[in-house]
């Protein structure tokens, strides 16, 4: 009765394991630059400044606002699978850090809702003077190893952010009314898992670059429909507008 018993048991789970393996569908793929790779700009930083950020005076500081890799994969486009009336829950934590007077992080992907901790990790003063439309713009100073921290109550595409001591700092913020998203890598490449089935609308999006389209799927009016246990690959060419 007990052997009964545990091959009923084993059974049942052997049963019940492909169910969790193939719960919700993947969405990957590769954002590539289509045409000749650009060069990224030069920063123009006097010597005083990089005495003051503990900048290496040999070094070749470049521009991070585009970064294509020599293969022709975008780093930083925003990718969004959202529903409409969707729940969206926010982050715990996170931080937008300014290193060595630079951005750590260029562009930032947050669902709406999340309360970011604004840090200066330097030595010199930083502000962090945010351009928004739907959420609050504001001017702040950072002090030195200081932080200060702001809530983004509203979804929105592009909240700029800038410090206004050094003006080659600047990067992006995405507010997302959802939580599955993904930043491409320094290759392009991108992969959203876990993914409730259903209808999405996707979008791919860059600071510069703006919004990209594939050549089978229109990428701001289309849903893409996601099914458990199976990967969507997008593949993506995006010319400079």
């Amino acid at each position: 009765m007990k052997s009964s018993n545990m091959a009923a048991r084993m059974l049942a789970g052997l049963l019940f394991l492909p169910m969790l393996a193939f719960a919700g569908g993947t969405v990957k793929g590769r954002v590539v630059f289509d045409g000749k790779v650009p060069e990224r700009e030069v920063l123009e930083v006097s010597a005083i400044q990089l005495s003051q950020c503990k900048m290496d005076a040999d070094a070749k500081h470049l521009d991070n606002s585009l970064i294509v890799s020599k293969e022709g994969g975008i780093k930083n486009f925003v990718i969004t699978l959202s529903q409409k009336g969707g729940e969206v829950k926010p982050l715990d934590k996170a931080a937008h850090d300014q290193v060595k007077c630079r951005m750590a992080l260029p562009v930032m992907v947050i669902p709406v809702g999340t309360t970011v901790e604004f840090k200066n990790s330097d030595s010199t003063i930083h502000n962090v003077s945010m351009t928004a439309f739907k959420n609050a713009s504001f001017n702040k100073a950072v002090m030195g190893n200081s932080a200060i921290t702001h809530t983004f109550d509203k979804a929105e595409t592009n909240v700029i952010v800038r410090c206004s001591f050094h003006p080659w700092m600047k990067g992006s913020i995405s507010v997302v009314d959802t939580n599955y998203y993904a930043l491409t890598d320094e290759n392009g490449n991108f992969e959203i898992t876990d993914i409730p089935a259903g209808e999405y609308k996707f979008k791919a999006w860059h600071p510069v670059m703006r919004s990209a389209k594939t050549q089978d799927m229109n990428l701001d009016s289309e849903t893409v429909n996601i099914q458990d246990g199976k990967t969507i690959d997008v593949q993506i060419k995006k010319a400079m507008n």
